[in-house]
């Protein structure tokens, strides 16, 4: 893949992350942390929806359909280890006590939240 093609892909997951960031927020979820990266790996949005942690995978597709499948096992797996490191941490100090998985698909003039896709 080219450098060229690289970055245009990188803009568009990053504008992916602010188009969900917006539609969580408009939902009334508080977002705690964009592009969290810690030593288990890195969680796209991470928010808060009364008491549950939410974290949410953002895909950007040229289709929805597409977008729905694009969290591989491998992938939920490592969102999974990595949220319940950060539920421990958050648990006591933010009051939550609910950890949930969503995902966001973005295509273009199309959006999609699906919550506790995993």
């Amino acid at each position: 893949m080219s450098k060229e093609k690289k970055l245009q892909g990188t803009r568009k997951g990053q504008l992916g992350e602010v188009i969900a960031a917006m539609l969580l927020i408009c939902k009334g979820y508080r977002i705690i942390h964009r592009r969290l990266r810690s030593p288990l790996g890195e969680v796209d949005l991470l928010a808060r929806h009364g008491k549950t942690l939410v974290v949410v995978e953002v895909k950007w597709r040229g289709e929805i359909e597409t977008a729905l499948y694009a969290v591989s096992k491998k992938q939920q797996l490592r969102l999974q280890r990595v949220g319940e490191a950060l539920f421990q941490q958050q648990a006591y100090e933010r009051e939550i006590d609910t950890l949930r998985f969503d995902v966001i698909c973005v295509a273009p003039f199309k959006i999609k939240h699906i919550k506790n896709a995993f």
